[in-house]
């Protein structure tokens, strides 16, 4: 079972991100900090279906059009 509880705990969208485990893990050094992969942190059986979704809803765009298709493209390259 799934849960992802009350969503009081997290201050923002990037706290519930990170408690996913779908942010990217960041490495610091010398005041520079440099993002790496998707950590492994997180409910696997929550991020396996986000993930698909979001690669799903980004190989859907051929389909889409106009303000769908330029929230993906938008979306897509950040």
């Amino acid at each position: 079972m799934v849960t992802a509880g009350s969503a009081q705990p997290f201050k923002n969208g990037r706290q519930f991100a990170a408690w996913l485990g779908l942010v990217p893990r960041q490495y610091s050094s010398g005041g520079k900090s440099k993002l790496g992969s998707i950590t492994e942190a997180g409910d696997v059986y929550l991020q396996r279906p986000l993930i698909q979704s979001a690669r799903t809803v980004l190989l859907l765009t051929v389909r889409c059009r106009g303000k769908q298709k330029a929230w993906i493209a938008i979306v897509a390259a950040e």
